[in-house]
């Protein structure tokens, strides 16, 4: 029974217009069986008329405009029904149709303020019709027959302002669940996006500075092996070089693997990823770099200590990319690197004594690397430059904020 109510429901709510017909034709042939059949035909009351039934039919017709014009229907009604009560014919069932408008104005009137306009109307007209009854006729239409009248039309006035009240806070809740839906499906894409642009950062770092060593190590590889005669020292600087451009090979693929995992984990064979670099990782980084030709020196600053992941990470990424610059374009230098670990921030600084103004002309803006490294210094809050030094070299400056845990 509760299966086949509830498909009744969804049929009428898919088909409001053809409902409200329905229920129009039921009404009004409820008043005609009434007018019919009258509950006290002995009554002296006047007799069912023309003017009766033109009123039934001006009293039952609004009702199948009663969702788009409710408050009109409403109005008509309360009056047609009036009138048939103040002439006194036969108690029928002619105020039925007032009772189901006075419920439907009450649900479909729109606004609150529009409710309560309409409410205070009816109830005012009401009242009226009511006490008119009263005094044009005490004698059948008693004190309490009113109130309970009264009373009758209030409660489907307020069964129908309940019902709008829950539609209205549903259809609310609603659209708080849409542009929630919305917000979070904004927030994701976002969190993609900020996502995308760290790994590509991650896969440049990691490319361009194995690129740059392996390529320098192999041009000087194939230099000595050119000449074919070269002294068994010079071969063994050459086999060294390929074995650094081996081990740096190897090392920017085991980082690329790491960050194609986070891409695709189902692609993983199983293995463990090998684990983000750190400050731990710079003198690994220091020996590649010299082994590529530049000479690098390492400086610490106040005491070293343990920082957040995220914090290590981008100072390692902006020393690892600063020295693949020099290696590409600073020409024969040298290269200090230095780590200044103060209380609330640490600072990064790379500097050389190279041909900064005559080969690295362009701002701190243009190439991919230094705008990676802005964008990822400025992401946790810290400020960056870089730029030519008076009187040649380059230097790259960051100062990454710790916040105390």
């Amino acid at each position: 029974m509760a299966y086949l109510w509830r498909r009744v429901s969804a049929w009428m709510k898919t088909h409001p217009v053809i409902t409200d017909v329905i229920i129009t034709a039921l009404l009004f042939a409820l008043v005609v069986s009434s007018f019919i059949f009258p509950s006290n035909p002995n009554d002296d009351v006047r007799a069912v008329d023309w003017f009766a039934w033109v009123l039934a039919v001006v009293g039952t017709l609004p009702v199948v405009v009663r969702r788009r014009y409710p408050g009109r229907a409403l109005l008509i009604c309360t009056f047609s029904t009036a009138v048939y009560w103040v002439l006194d014919y036969a108690d029928t069932a002619v105020g039925v149709p007032l009772l189901v408008l006075a419920y439907s104005a009450a649900a479909y009137v729109g606004s609150n303020k529009d409710a309560r306009r309409v409410g205070i109307m009816f109830a005012a007209v009401v009242f009226l019709v009511i006490t008119a009854g009263v005094l044009y006729d005490g004698e059948d239409i008693t004190a309490i027959e009113a109130i309970a009248n009264f009373v009758l039309y209030g409660a489907a006035w307020i069964i129908g302002d309940n019902v709008r009240t829950h539609r209205n806070h549903m259809n609310e809740m609603k659209e708080r669940a849409l542009v929630a839906e919305a917000q979070r499906e904004t927030e994701a894409a976002r969190a993609i996006e900020q996502e995308r642009t760290a790994i590509a950062r991650e896969l440049h770092d990691v490319v361009a500075h194995g690129l740059s060593v392996m390529v320098v190590q192999a041009s000087a590889a194939r230099r000595v092996l050119q000449t074919g005669n070269g002294s068994a020292k010079e071969l063994a600087a050459a086999e060294k070089a390929l074995g650094a451009v081996e081990d740096t090979g190897r090392s920017s693929l085991d980082e690329m693997r790491r960050l194609l995992g986070v891409l695709r984990p189902e692609d993983s064979d199983g293995t463990a990823l090998a684990p983000l670099p750190g400050l731990d990782d710079l003198e690994q980084l220091v020996d590649q770099v010299k082994s590529a030709g530049l000479p690098v020196r390492l400086r610490i600053e106040g005491t070293s200590r343990a920082l957040p992941a995220g914090i290590e990470l981008s100072a390692y990424r902006i020393v690892q990319e600063s020295l693949t610059n020099a290696i590409k374009h600073a020409g024969p230098a040298i290269a200090d690197v230095t780590l200044d670990y103060q209380s609330d921030a640490l600072g990064v600084k790379i500097a050389d004594d190279g041909r900064g103004n005559a080969t690295r002309s362009f701002n701190h803006d243009s190439g991919q690397g230094l705008r990676g490294m802005r964008e990822r210094v400025e992401s946790i809050g810290g400020t960056f430059s870089a730029g030519p030094k008076t009187g040649g070299g380059y230097c790259v400056s960051a100062m990454l904020p710790v916040r105390s845990s």
